[in-house]
């Protein structure tokens, strides 16, 4: 063939659509669920790969030793089904439009508008503020801060006018670990600890963010392995424990 051709592969995920642009036009492609129920993935394949890897340069030519050069494009459903069971996967929409990818989004946030209502939004979120971020326990459980110390790093942030605090970790087994539960870990105190802090903290003019990742499941888990092994796991799972009465509730970085 004359060179090395690598093969190249760009996939993009977590996302509720993907634009394909040219000049002047382009492609929308849209997972078409309000809930994205599971991973649908947009991928590219440079056929039959790319000239290097350092850029991953297209090669300039019609036909590489018979093989067409194109980029194939594909969606690909990463579903939760077991042997002997059926699933039905999301409808997939494919629009064209013209213009640049201002006008691709403009028809994902008309879909949007159809069934996505505004979460509640405290007043205090909308002020130009700062937040700090800090992670008090890991998917290892190195237990970093107690939750009786918070108090400190509340008044520290009030002496320095940092008006947030996103508690990261906080939860049962650390951060990434246990989820979904959003329980207490005995390993960084008591829950009345953890309130006590939490009101004290508020009362200085901090606001108090919890992080949580309710739509995770940690397969590690004995619950896990006891209960959705061998089935198909709920869409939504509940909260069992909410610290909604003392802090914002907190997931993936939006305050509800």
């Amino acid at each position: 063939m004359g060179h090395v051709y690598g093969h190249e592969n760009i996939r993009l995920a977590s996302q509720p659509f993907c634009l394909i642009q040219a000049p002047g036009q382009g492609m929308y492609v849209e997972m078409k669920d309000p809930y994205q129920q599971y991973l649908l993935q947009f991928t590219f394949n440079q056929n039959p790969g790319v000239e290097q890897s350092v850029n991953a340069a297209v090669p300039n030519v019609d036909m590489i030793d018979g093989h067409p050069v194109n980029l194939e494009f594909r969606t690909c459903h990463f579903i939760f089904a077991h042997p002997h069971t059926t699933f039905n996967l999301v409808p997939v929409v494919m629009k064209c439009y013209s213009g640049d990818w201002h006008n691709g989004v403009d028809i994902y946030k008309q879909w949007r508008n159809t069934g996505f209502k505004q979460p509640h939004v405290p007043a205090w979120i909308n002020d130009v503020h700062s937040w700090f971020q800090l992670q008090i326990s890991s998917p290892e459980q190195d237990y970093r801060v107690k939750y009786k110390d918070l108090v400190q790093y509340g008044k520290e942030c009030a002496d320095n006018g940092i008006t947030a605090i996103q508690l990261v970790g906080w939860n049962e087994d650390g951060q990434d670990g246990g989820d979904p539960s959003q329980n207490t870990d005995p390993g960084l105190g008591t829950k009345q600890e953890l309130k006590n802090s939490i009101s004290q903290i508020q009362a200085m003019g901090v606001k108090m963010i919890m992080f949580g990742k309710l739509n995770w499941a940690d397969k590690s888990k004995d619950w896990y392995k006891k209960n959705y092994i061998n089935t198909t796991p709920p869409t939504h799972m509940a909260c069992p424990m909410s610290m909604a009465d003392t802090a914002i509730t907190h997931q993936h970085n939006w305050p509800v």
